[in-house]
């Protein structure tokens, strides 16, 4: 059951509390943009890519010229400045850095200089070319065209002071905005790229790759970062662990998270499966309650909880394998969970999709009385719910939810 367990609740200061701001109610609570990567064999494919990014809820789109088969970039450019129903960011990602472009560097970047003299609103250029770019635009670049200086790290995710350098250098070699990406080897990774969005004085666009770095994609509204990025369908990516477009939207609700928005999430791994993200959000946003709630796959979870111990992250739901770990964690058990880890040990079959099980349907059929595990988790998610809002919970709500 991914809603058992008790619920585990964090108490320290954090430096996210600077920023100020949040509240609740249905208007916008951040200026983070969603950019909707455009990743298409040819032109006519990335014009419809980009209709259905707008229409899906993208702020910006992220044209992948390294993508295309075969690239005019004269005609090409002009089609895609001119069509494009949203503002535009132009990259054009090289072997060595992640993408799929293996020309030489000169026709790369003058393609990247015809995108910017013809409108694009944002050029992505790589740390390793940015200075050599950048020299070649000044007193050229429009004013309305900002340049992104990136760094990605397919490995790792570096020490706090090692971001700090590398912010520091991207800065230094011309970048309107910043922007790097890490990859996630535990899900506490995340908390470095955190500490550097929240204190950073400069626009940056900051993630962790991979389904460990899930949060920071979701949680960039919350501690500053410019944009995160979001696909049209799940599955098709430019960088691994983007979140849908919807699911950033529909699921995670991400234009109403703010800097006072509290941190609240399932951990498990695998985790992915869960439905808990979709009955708890939806219950935040009827009641009001600044809250959100996360898939978290986590690996180790006595790091997990020393990692995220700030007030930003108010509560949690265990589920397998980790619920014996996390007690071993408390520093206090309540009354009530005690009789239910005296039976933890049973064999019982509480799964809630499909909601009538093998098991079920045999105990059914021989006259025994049943419970199935959709009741044990709607019973569950109300007592959570209420524990973390101190809220009633909107139980038709729950119940509508989960019998979808």
């Amino acid at each position: 059951m991914d809603s058992g367990g008790s619920v585990l609740l964090a108490s320290s200061s954090t430096a996210a509390e600077q920023i100020g701001g949040g509240g609740v109610g249905g208007m916008r609570k951040n200026p983070t943009m969603i950019c909707a990567p455009i990743m298409a064999d040819s032109v006519d494919k990335m014009i419809v890519y980009l209709d259905k990014a707008k229409a899906t809820g993208a702020d910006l789109a992220e044209i992948r010229l390294d993508s295309l088969k075969s690239f005019n970039p004269d005609e090409d450019l002009q089609i895609l400045t001119t069509r494009s129903p949203l503002p535009t960011l132009f990259t054009y990602r090289p072997i060595w850095e992640g993408g799929q472009y293996e020309g030489d560097e000169t026709s790369r970047l003058d393609a990247l200089r015809l995108a910017m003299e013809l409108g694009a609103d944002y050029i992505d250029v790589e740390l390793q070319v940015a200075r050599q770019f950048n020299d070649s635009i000044r007193g050229r670049k429009p004013a309305k065209c900002k340049v992104i200086v990136s760094s990605h790290n397919y490995q790792s995710t570096a020490s706090v002071e090692e971001l700090g350098n590398l912010v520091a250098k991207i800065q230094a070699a011309g970048a309107d905005i910043v922007k790097i990406a890490t990859t996630a080897s535990d899900i506490a990774d995340v908390a470095r790229v955190f500490q550097i969005t929240v204190h950073s004085q400069v626009p940056i666009i900051a993630m962790v790759m991979g389904e460990r770095g899930l949060i920071s994609r979701v949680l960039c509204a919350k501690f500053g970062g410019y944009l995160t990025f979001g696909t049209l369908e799940s599955g098709i990516v430019s960088a691994p662990g983007q979140p849908t477009i919807k699911d950033l939207l529909d699921l995670y609700n991400f234009r109403l998270i703010g800097p006072d928005t509290k941190v609240y999430g399932i951990i498990g791994k695998p985790v992915g499966h869960s439905k808990s993200p979709t009955l708890y959000n939806e219950a935040f946003k009827s009641v009001g309650f600044n809250g959100v709630y996360m898939h978290l796959l986590v690996d180790d979870i006595a790091n997990f909880f020393q990692t995220f111990s700030s007030t930003d992250f108010a509560g949690f739901s265990c589920t397998i394998p980790h619920k014996e770990a996390a007690l071993k964690c408390c520093d206090e058990v309540d009354p009530v969970a005690k009789p239910a880890l005296r039976y933890y040990s049973l064999v019982f079959d509480a799964v809630y999709t499909p909601k009538v099980t093998r098991l079920l349907r045999e105990a059914e059929e021989s006259g025994a009385i049943t419970v199935s595990g959709l009741e044990m988790f709607i019973g569950q998610a109300y007592e959570q719910f209420e524990r973390f809002t101190g809220l009633p919970a909107p139980k038709e709500l729950f119940r509508k939810i989960m019998c979808k």
